[in-house]
This record gives structure tokens, sequence and C-alpha cells, in this order.
């Protein structure tokens, strides 16, 4: 169960708006149908959705203090989707240093070989995502919170998604089918007269590349990677070659989505990423640019 907390974490607000609630179950369920309808994403990666089946939020005009400080989201558990060789590790937890000053993999990374335990955890992590998003146009919001790695004693096999009542994103344009996305505007009345960049739906590509871009890479493998080399286990360099190599792969792989990769531009060399600390002490939505780690110059 997800519910509100009146504070600012990273930078957002950590409240459940009941337009958010209420579109929660049928965000998930258009996923869903999505990952059914591709071989590559239900038979091969075996992707999991934590869908969000159920929410209530309290909205009343004579209190609009209130909104967003009352509700609940009811989420679907991991436990549902492991099997019985199994096991579920938060990607939280994968750069964590324990008590003896070995990194949470350390182990992994002896018994499997690093470079080959890494390899494959790319290819779990990273394809999934982003075969949604070239594939289907549909970015989400995958930082570590949001992503659970499955494995069988370490060795990786899948991953599972989860929170999606507000952060996933697609452009009427780049989507692959339109007819399955929900009709919002019948949701919620805030979504009637919404604007482009306002909720989910976005005016362009680069807006979604921005965001799994910036969750999936800035805000999260990158601290894999930092935290690999810290401890002398594996270079940042060849990492980000890994994930390059592994994206370029799956293209050529789908010849198909070539032209749609193309049209990301995720190789350029600066991208924009979100700015979270200044977000956090100032409203606004405030973006600076960085070193773009998948661009062949910055190899």
């Amino acid at each position: 169960m997800k519910l509100p907390m009146n504070m600012v974490n990273t930078s957002s607000l950590r409240t459940l708006a009941p337009h958010t609630v209420c579109a929660a179950p049928l965000l998930s369920d258009w996923l869903q149908s999505v990952v059914v309808s591709d071989t590559f994403l239900q038979t091969e990666c075996r992707l999991v959705l934590l869908r969000e089946y159920a929410g209530v939020a309290f909205e009343r005009n004579d209190h609009p203090k209130l909104h967003g400080q009352i509700g609940a989201i009811w989420r679907e558990s991991v436990h549902l989707y492991l099997e019985s060789n199994e096991k579920a590790v938060p990607f939280t937890a994968l750069m964590i240093t324990e008590q003896d000053g070995s990194l949470f993999v350390d182990r992994w990374l002896k018994e499997y070989g690093t470079e080959r335990w890494i390899e494959r955890f790319l290819e779990v992590a990273v394809l999934p995502v982003w075969h949604l998003l070239i594939a289907h146009g549909i970015g989400v919001e995958a930082h570590a919170q949001n992503m659970i790695l499955f494995h069988e004693d370490g060795w990786p096999t899948r991953i599972a998604l989860r929170d999606f009542h507000e952060s996933v994103e697609y452009v009427h344009d780049y989507v692959v089918r339109p007819d399955l996305v929900p009709n919002f505007r019948e949701i919620h009345p805030r979504f009637q007269n919404g604007r482009d960049d306002q909720y989910y739906w976005m005016s362009s590509v680069e807006a979604l590349r921005e965001l799994v871009m910036d969750t999936l890479f800035v805000f999260h493998l990158s601290e894999v990677s930092y935290a690999l080399e810290k401890h002398g286990l594996f270079c940042e360099h060849k990492f980000w070659t890994l994930v390059r190599e592994i994206i370029e792969k799956h293209v050529d792989r789908f010849t198909h989505l070539k032209e749609r990769h193309a049209m990301l531009q995720s190789s350029q060399p600066n991208i924009f990423v979100e700015s979270l600390l200044r977000n956090k002490i100032q409203k606004g939505d405030h973006r600076h640019i960085v070193t773009n780690a998948l661009s062949i110059k910055s190899q």
C-alpha cells in the first residue's frame, strides 16, 4: 500500500494527487496490455509489472489543503511473481557497502565473474525499459527505487517495475498503439484541460528520452558504475561501453526499430537532467546539462 507523506524527498512532494490515484489502475492495465502483446518483453524478459490495481483519495473543493494528503494506492506484491528458485532484491541495495567494506554484490561478482555478471545485469536491467521506449513509445521512471531485481542465487534473471501512477509518459505521434492509451479526460476533471508536458502526454520525443535516461542512467546505474570503480572491481568507462553495446546489439536485432531509436538521439554528447537538489529547495522545474555516458565522444 502506498500512502501520502507531506514531505519533499528528492524533488517530489510525496503526496498522492487524487487525479493520479484515479489514473493508477488504468495506467497499470495499459502497460500490462502492452507487455503481454510483446514477445520480447513477455517471453524473453519475462518483465513483471507490479500493478496498482485500486486507489482511494479524499477530494473536496471546500477542503483544498487536504488534496493529496488523504488517500492510498494498492499495489501488487512482488511475492506474487517470484518463482520457487528466485529471490528479489531492490536495486537500491546494489551499490550499498557492507559493514566489512565490501559491496553488496561482491560475492556474486566473485562467483560468476565480474564482467560476465555485469553484462547479464545490464541486459536484464536496461533492455526491457529501453525496448518499452523504442518499440512502444512509452517512457517509465526507472530509477532504483522503482525497480526490483529477480535473481537465482545472485544471477540476474529479470526485473519488476513499479510506481506508475504519476511517472509514465508518451508522445501521441510516437506511441505505437494510441488506441490503447487510457482516455485520461474521462478519468478525472483535472485531465480535461491538461496541457502537453503537464501530465502523461508529452510534446516531444526528447521528453521521453530525458525521463528514461535521467532516471535509469544518470540517477541509477551511474551509482552502480561509480561504486564498482570505487571498490576497484570494474572500470566505469568499460561499464558504459557495455551499456552502449548492449543497446546497439538490441537495435541491430530488431532492425525495424532503428529509425525509432535514432529519433531519441541518445548518443548526443550532453543531455538535460532534473536538478533534484535545486528543485527540492526551490519551487520550479529546474534542469541542468550533464555529459552523456552513452555518447561515443564521451567514451
